[in-house]
């Protein structure tokens, strides 16, 4: 390129760096497809925003589609009271927050508290971290800058946008447009002039003292970049990319697709190249689980959550990478916490005085037990434990078939040596467990205990509300929640729950509650209690079984690793792709289905041959198995029972699909989803609509 032609002249974009040079000594530069662009269509930035601020906000009475809509009529409304005003149909994105806040306000969908200037921050920082995760520089965008700093030039940028300038800032140093390579910004919605009108140019003319003939405007709208910068008399050159002109016109860049969001999350969960015994299709429901937790969270004002041991784990780890998606800032975002509790290291801390205490968080669901059972779920040591035998001359490990009711029993409480034992050891549990909890530094007197766990009925929680001095709150978030007698208030079942009846989707998501205990699985072993070590810190003492951390660490975190990658990636696609809530749902259901009733796969092998080892009512490594193919006798005789029988038959399975086929092949498993399916539908129409 020999010269720079006159005004009105185009070229494509990757020739600006030597448009740049041939320039006069001052380049003015718009910001937004010339030097950088998104990945989806402009104006679906704000849809985005909207889904990311009812995220964060914990809203339920509004979608992101829906605020979206106010949005525009606010935005529209802004316009044209600023034009009658002053002359330009500019906003700011404050305004618009305002007028956002007052709506929804009026229509009483806002979390109780949220003034309008948390409200309008937290719709900018919304906003923000939707532009930082879509945006990005242009190729050859930051050459052409280079190299008009390297050639001594002037760089203004000059933008029509409604976020403030250091906003704006902000985004272009995230995608490495450093303040260094330009001199100044000009943003439309802080002069309340714009390119479109061209007062924009008439303040930059002005401020900088440059005559027109002196500076070359480069932009990629013919109105306001070119045919507006040329009637003030600068120069102005149109830089076209009609590649990014025909993506924004296409599906690519729509956000609002369904099928867009439907075809990704396949391709990540059924890969070619995935491992044969994944658990991928598990991902998305526990992405759905963490953002109902999320929302929970912000609807409570809660401001920590504790994740439980051992599934906690995985689960902190995902909730964490969820606020990632969320690009909240460190301030505002949900502090999380991981406790190494279990049911026997919190069970003595809860317990009453021996006059007073009936155990019936333990004989509640176990009750067959023997000596050494009861005394290891009240934490006592193999020492100790061996004493109290000695003490009763009775065998351990001889099981009652109703220990309560035993004659042991009744001696062990009569037994001074274990009246003094027991006193001590809860005591000293309790102490402990307090000191514990206290070592997080958070005033659970301002704050409530805010667990989060796999499920199933919350026991360590409830062993925690025992534990902890009377009226501080302990609530419960879980995967699933079952009701089976035992106290289920404040605690929330987020992905299915039978309590008050069936969840929409509990048919699915409890099919099989034991592949989230084992994909969730953590990298060490249970807790079995609290020591203060010498330097008066309280530790955790963990159980660790060898045999058990071998299948762990050998089986069980390569499978949990890559449903992590797998759920950080899922997020990110979830973070740009807005649908309505229902069809996600959908979506994540019918995945979900695909996992747990096709058990001839490969997964299903493996599931089958997991171990988990019981550390509180019983002691033993089992495997979750029914020992392989039946014979055709025993075929036979589960059919009989199966027909006489199909609830018991059903619900005394830990995997019924999978007890099918082993049974009754592949035809007897689609019965059975056939019959789940329409039992589901039958019980959403009996549900009374709102």
């Amino acid at each position: 390129m020999a010269a720079l032609p006159s005004t009105g002249w185009s070229l494509p974009n990757d020739l600006l760096a030597e448009a740049l040079l041939l320039a006069g000594p001052v380049v003015a530069l718009d910001v937004f497809d010339t030097l950088v662009e998104r990945s989806v269509r402009p104006e679906h930035v704000k849809i985005l925003a909207c889904d990311r601020l009812v995220q964060q906000l914990g809203l339920d009475g509004v979608c992101a589609l829906d605020l979206y809509a106010r949005r525009q009529r606010i935005e529209r409304a802004l316009g044209h009271r600023n034009l009658a005003k002053a002359g330009e149909s500019e906003f700011r994105h404050s305004e618009m927050a305002e007028e956002l806040h007052a709506e929804l306000y009026a229509h009483d969908l806002l979390p109780s508290g949220l003034g309008v200037a948390r409200f309008a921050a937290a719709a900018l920082r919304a906003e923000l971290a939707v532009e930082r995760q879509v945006l990005r520089v242009k190729p050859g965008a930051l050459d052409a800058l280079q190299a008009a700093r390297s050639a001594s030039k002037q760089v203004l940028l000059v933008s029509d946008f409604y976020m403030p300038a250091p906003a704006l800032a902000e985004l272009l140093a995230s995608v490495g447009i450093a303040r260094a390579l330009y001199d100044s910004l000009y943003v439309s919605c802080e002069r309340m002039a714009s390119k479109r009108s061209g007062r924009l140019f008439d303040i930059v003319l002005t401020e900088t003292g440059h005559s027109a003939s002196d500076v070359t405007m480069f932009g990629d709208n013919p109105h306001s970049d070119v045919a507006m910068a040329a009637e003030r008399g600068l120069r102005a050159v149109l830089v076209q990319d009609e590649m990014r002109i025909a993506f924004y016109t296409s599906e690519a860049a729509d956000v609002t697709q369904p099928r867009r969001l439907l075809d990704n999350l396949r391709e990540l969960v059924e890969a070619p190249d995935a491992p044969s015994t994944h658990l991928r299709h598990a991902v998305p429901g526990l992405l759905l689980f963490t953002e109902r937790l999320y929302r929970a969270a912000r609807r409570q004002n809660l401001r920590h959550l504790f994740f439980l041991a051992r599934e906690g784990q995985i689960l902190e780890h995902m909730f964490n990478a969820y606020q990632d998606t969320l690009g909240e800032e460190t301030s505002e975002r949900i502090s999380t916490h991981y406790l190494l509790v279990s049911r026997r290291a919190c069970y003595a801390a809860s317990l009453a005085p021996l006059a007073e205490e009936h155990f019936e968080g333990l004989f509640a669901h176990y009750r067959s037990i023997s000596l050494r059972d009861f005394c290891s779920s009240l934490g006592f040591s193999d020492m100790e434990v061996a004493r109290m035998c000695v003490c009763l001359a009775r065998d351990p490990d001889v099981v009652e078939p109703d220990f309560p009711n035993s004659d042991t029993f009744r001696a062990l409480r009569a037994a001074p040596d274990f009246v003094e034992l027991y006193e001590t050891h809860r005591n000293a549990q309790r102490d402990n467990l307090r000191s514990y909890l206290a070592a997080f530094n958070v005033d659970l007197s301002l704050h409530p205990l805010a667990v989060v766990d796999c499920g199933w009925k919350g026991s360590i929680q409830d062993f925690l509300r025992g534990a902890l001095p009377s009226g501080l709150a302990v609530q419960g978030f879980y995967i699933g929640l079952i009701d089976v007698g035992q106290d289920v208030s404040a605690k929330e079942g987020l992905l299915f729950s039978n309590v008050r009846g069936l969840s929409p989707d509990y048919l699915v998501f409890a099919e099989n509650r034991s592949l989230f205990e084992v994909l969730l699985c953590a990298n060490h072993g249970s807790a079995a209690g609290y020591e203060r070590g010498p330097d008066g810190r309280i530790r955790a003492v963990l159980d660790d079984d060898p045999i058990e951390r071998h299948f762990i660490q050998g089986t069980v975190l390569p499978i949990a690793q890559d449903a992590m990658q797998v759920f950080r990636a899922l997020a990110d696609i979830r973070a740009t792709t807005v649908v309505g809530r229902r069809a996600w749902e959908r979506m994540v259901v019918e995945t979900h289905a695909r996992l747990v009733f096709r058990p001839w796969l490969p997964y299903a092998r493996w599931l089958m041959e997991a171990q988990h080892r019981e550390s509180f009512g019983v002691f033993h490594l089992s495997r979750l198995t029914y020992g392989g193919t039946a014979s055709i006798k025993g075929r036979l005789r589960f059919l009989a029972e199966l027909l006489r029988h199909p609830r018991t038959v059903i619900s005394e399975s830990f995997w019924p699909a999978s007890m099918l086929y082993a049974h009754g092949g592949r035809l007897l498993v689609y019965l059975y989803v056939v019959t789940r399916h329409l039992r589901g539908r039958m019980r959403q129409r009996q549900v009374p609509k709102s």
